[in-house]
């Protein structure tokens, strides 16, 4: 998956990606329901360099132990993980007396990907970024999320109409601030992208030229 292949309408954000990065910071794409978010987080672990000899050897450790699968191949890229949001805070924490790797230790050197943010429980919220913490450089080298601007996610889509109240929008708003907070994310909108828009490339640079300029290698 190339970051070329990102349609061209997303070119005005790809520098805010690219800083985000560069400043090890996390972010939140808001915006309206199929407005690319996966499309992009698919495409962020191969914006890193690649995978150290030991990296490598930890990380497949963890996904030996998760697996269950002694003689499971080593990992040849970084890892994206995208939980989903009912998972609770267990699981991305893991079992410690278990030797059960939670989603943020499967997410090692990689992506951790949390889709529909305001639906994860803030006791998961709280457990995820605690964990984070925890693991320092054996966590996730970024955290990405997703939300919709409202609750009923039609905000910004051309011959919709949201049904939101402004009071449930402003409180919409208060608890996505609470977790980008909790996870130390910067925001980023997306714009409306239709169908015949995903079909139009050009104005994004291919991943080997953002990873040259972001780590000096390609």
């Amino acid at each position: 998956m190339n970051f070329s292949d990102l349609p061209a309408k997303l070119a005005a954000i790809a520098p805010s990606i690219e800083h985000a990065i560069r400043n090890g910071v996390g972010f939140l794409f808001v915006g309206a329901p199929g407005t690319t978010a996966t499309m992009i987080a698919r495409r962020l672990p191969g914006l890193f360099p690649d995978l150290t000899r030991e990296q490598t050897e930890i990380l497949s450790g963890i996904q030996r132990s998760y697996y269950k699968q002694p003689d499971r191949e080593p990992p040849t890229e970084r890892p994206l993980r995208a939980p989903h949001h009912s998972a609770r805070a267990a699981v991305m924490s893991g079992h410690l007396h278990r030797d059960y790797p939670g989603e943020v230790e499967m997410a090692s050197f990689g992506v951790l990907y949390l889709d529909d943010l305001p639906d994860f429980s803030i006791e998961t919220i709280k457990a995820t970024a605690r964990t984070i913490t925890e693991r320092d450089d054996l966590g996730p080298v970024l955290i990405a999320a997703s939300a919709c601007p409202c609750p009923c996610g039609m905000t910004g889509v051309p011959r919709e109409r949201c049904s939101c109240t402004k009071g449930m929008i402003d409180r919409h708003m208060e608890h996505l601030g609470r977790y980008t907070t909790q996870l130390g994310l910067v925001q980023i909108e997306l714009p409306y992208v239709t169908m015949a828009d995903l079909n139009r490339r050009g104005g994004i640079d291919n991943t080997e030229i953002v990873r040259r300029r972001l780590w000096g290698v390609a």
